[in-house]
């Protein structure tokens, strides 16, 4: 009996040292991949020097690259061509490249995937390939995870305080040429139906106009909705997805362009 005892024993403290290893290495991992999101921010932030041909007489200039947005794309593109745009909202911990999977890579892939190509979490913010890189779709759909560090888009869970999110409205996208600005006007937690697929891509405007339609009616103590903002069937919004420990819903935050980063204020097309 002693030596079952001594053996159960044994087998327990062994399974807990792997346990412990496990998790160990799990949390090594997360860290690792953390610092690594911290070394792309450093090398986004940077100033490109660029130098410009002159004439002989004349000295080369140097000018600070890129110039209509702060993101550097150019050294993005050498750690992942992949990264196609950059997602930043003030007072959160939001502030990441967001990519789209490549010909030949799953429509999900960086759902599980890290800008590395490396399997596992956090993942990376992307969007599928339904959705043009140019975020010209009625609606772009920007998936993340909720991470227990607070990163990805765990902070997006900021605006179920309706403090936070009367002042906190703003959400800045950079792509290689623009600095576009989307203003918030929804933030709720709904099923975890896949939008884009359960509206058909919203090719047709009158779905669209009925979807927004039953957001901003969607009112109620759980959810923050701005029901009197500039959004139309002919808007651009961003919907960003994340999960809430629930399988069957999501949370989302929602905004709409309100600056399309061309040197002039977004404006509806009239005739559409």
């Amino acid at each position: 009996m002693r030596e079952t005892n001594r053996a159960v024993k044994m087998l327990l403290g062994i399974v807990i040292i792997i346990c412990v290893a496990s998790i160990g290495a799990y949390l090594g991992s997360l860290s690792l991949k953390k610092t690594k999101y911290e070394d792309i921010k450093k090398k986004a932030y940077s100033v490109q020097k660029v130098e410009k041909k002159s004439n002989k007489n004349k000295k080369s200039k140097v000018k600070e690259y890129p110039k209509q947005t702060d993101i550097n794309f150019d050294e993005l593109y050498k750690i992942n061509p992949d990264i196609y745009a950059w997602i930043k909202i003030p007072n959160t911990n939001v502030d990441y490249p967001i990519l789209r999977s490549s010909d030949g890579l799953p429509e999900d892939y960086y759902l599980e995937h890290n800008v590395d190509h490396s399997s596992g979490y956090p993942g990376c913010i992307y969007t599928q390939k339904r959705n043009s890189p140019e975020f010209t779709d009625p609606n772009t759909v920007i998936y993340g995870h909720n991470m227990k560090d607070k990163s990805m888009f765990a902070t997006l869970h900021k605006f179920e305080d309706k403090d936070f999110f009367n002042a906190n409205r703003e959400i800045d996208i950079y792509t290689k040429n623009y600095k576009m600005k989307y203003k918030i006007f929804a933030a709720y937690v709904t099923s975890n139906d896949l939008i884009l697929e359960k509206y058909d891509d919203f090719k047709d405007r009158a779905v669209f106009d009925t979807y927004l339609q039953s957001i901003l009616s969607n009112q109620n103590m759980k959810n923050n909705i701005d029901a009197t903002p500039e959004v139309t069937k002919n808007s651009k919004i961003i919907t960003l997805s994340t999960c809430i420990g629930n399988p069957d819903y999501r949370y989302i935050v929602q905004a709409y362009l309100e600056d399309d980063g061309q040197g002039n204020k977004w404006k509806e097309e009239e005739n559409n």
